[in-house]
C-alpha cells in the first residue's frame, strides 16, 4: 500500500473521458483540481484520477465562470482567475464559493501569502500591468512592482507571479527578466535571462520581415530552480529554460512537449490526448 500511494503521488495520472482540456492544476495531499477551460469546469479527482466532484456553473454571477485562465492554490483556498469577469474567485477545497475580488483590468495571475492577496492585471486603457496587494476585504493595501515597464503590444499581455520562500517571483510573458519582491511589495532584485534578449515578441518586431514568435507560456518553481516554459507561436514547439535561484546560473533551453501543466510542488506533466482530442492522462516529466 505504501508503494502504491508513493507511485500515485509522483507518477502518471490516468483520467476519465469527461475531461476535455486542462489549463492548470492544483494538487493537495489527497486530491487533484483540474481547470477545464473548454467546459468551464473545475474537476476534483483523487490522486488516481477518479472524479469525486466538480463545479461548472457558467455565467457572470457570483461563483460562475466565464473565461477562466488559471487555477491557483492559496492557504487552503482555490483561486480561479476569470479574465472576462475581471475577477478572482475564491473556493474552498470542497468547491464551495467563498467570495471574489474584482479588478478594473484583465486579471492575469494571483496568489495569497499571510492573508494578503497579490494580483496582477492588465489595464487596457493605459496598456500597463497593474500590481496590487489586497487584504481580502476588497481594500487595496498597497502596490508592488511600481515603475515596472511592460512591453507595448497591440494585443495579448500576460504575466505570472509564483511564491519562493518569503519572496514573490514575477515574470512578464514578453520580457526576459525575473523580478524578485519581498512580501511587502519591495523589489529585491531583477535578473536578466541570458540568451533571450531580443528573442521575445514586442512591438519592435512588427515592422521587421523576420518576426519573433517566442513568448513565456508558464513559470513554476521546483526546489531551488525556476522553470520558464517558452512557446513558439509559429512552429508550435516549446522549450524549458531554467534558473538556479541559489547559484544564479541558467541552463540552456531544452525542447519539451507543447501541452504541459505544472503543479505548485514543482512537477511538470505532459497532457496526453486520445484520438478524439480528449485528455487521456497526465504523464509525469519530472
Amino acid at each position: 500500500m505504501i508503494f502504491l500511494v508513493l507511485w500515485v503521488a509522483i507518477g502518471d495520472i490516468s483520467l476519465g473521458d469527461e475531461i476535455t482540456s486542462v489549463k492548470s492544476m492544483v494538487k493537495t495531499k489527497k486530491y487533484l483540481y483540474l481547470l477545464d477551460y473548454q467546459q468551464k469546469t473545475i474537476w476534483k479527482t483523487n490522486l488516481m484520477g477518479k472524479i469525486t466532484a466538480y463545479h461548472n456553473k457558467t455565467g457572470s454571477g457570483p461563483g460562475e465562470m466565464n473565461r477562466v485562465l488559471r487555477l491557483r492554490q492559496g492557504e487552503g483556498q482555490l483561486l480561479v482567475i476569470d479574465t472576462f469577469k475581471r475577477e478572482l474567485m475564491l473556493f474552498d477545497e470542497d468547491l464551495q464559493f467563498k467570495g471574489s475580488i474584482r479588478t478594473s483590468g484583465l486579471l492575469r495571475d494571483a496568489l495569497i501569502r499571510n492573508g494578503i492577496t497579490y494580483l496582477v492585471y492588465y489595464d487596457t486603457s493605459s496598456g500597463k500591468m497593474i500590481h496590487c496587494r489586497n487584504n481580502n476585504s476588497k481594500e487595496n493595501v498597497g502596490d508592488f512592482g511600481e515603475g515596472l515597464s511592460s512591453p507595448r503590444l497591440l494585443g495579448f499581455q500576460d504575466a505570472f507571479i509564483v511564491p519562493f520562500k518569503e519572496e514573490l517571483i514575477y515574470v512578464h510573458t514578453f520580457k526576459p527578466v525575473v523580478y524578485f519582491f519581498d512580501l511587502k511589495g519591495k523589489l529585491i532584485q531583477e535578473v536578466k535571462m541570458p540568451g533571450l534578449e531580443g528573442q521575445l515578441m514586442d512591438e519592435s518586431h512588427y515592422d521587421k520581415k523576420e518576426m519573433v514568435h517566442l513568448f513565456i507560456a508558464d513559470v513554476f518553481v521546483s526546489k531551488q530552480r525556476l522553470f520558464v516554459k517558452l512557446g513558439d507561436s509559429q512552429t508550435g514547439l516549446s522549450y524549458l529554460y531554467s534558473y538556479d535561484i541559489e547559484s544564479g546560473e541558467f541552463e540552456k533551453r531544452k525542447l519539451c512537449p507543447y501541452f504541459t501543466v505544472s503543479d505548485q510542488d514543482g512537477h511538470l506533466y505532459e497532457i496526453v490526448r486520445n484520438q478524439f482530442e480528449e485528455v487521456n492522462s497526465l504523464k509525469l516529466l519530472f
